[in-house]
């Protein structure tokens, strides 16, 4: 299962295994939560997610998923590509997740 993330104004929306989701959540950005959000407010929580999962890679790296569908190096990269969504849409387009 894979979340689908974008902005309601936007064409653009990425998406990543659900079976990062555990990395992302520990590190402080539950996408699902997020839903509604403005595009100024999620960009806040996924660069505190980031440098949370930056500073600490081994902490993540523990739980990439054992069937190989993801793992800490693309949980990052979602997140990073997540964040630069979120500066190129208008800071109250309002963010989406969904599986």
């Amino acid at each position: 299962m894979s979340y689908w993330c974008g902005f309601d104004d936007s064409d653009d929306s990425i998406n990543m295994t659900s079976n990062v989701a555990p990395m992302w959540r520990l590190a402080g950005a539950d996408l699902a939560e997020l839903n509604g959000k403005t595009a100024a407010e999620v960009k806040l929580v996924l660069i505190s997610a980031i440098r949370n999962m930056l500073s600490e890679p081994h902490k993540y790296k523990a739980l990439n998923p054992a069937n190989g569908w993801g793992d800490y190096k693309s949980c990052v990269t979602y997140l990073m590509n997540l964040a630069i969504l979120c500066t190129e849409v208008e800071a109250t387009d309002l963010f989406y997740a969904h599986h």
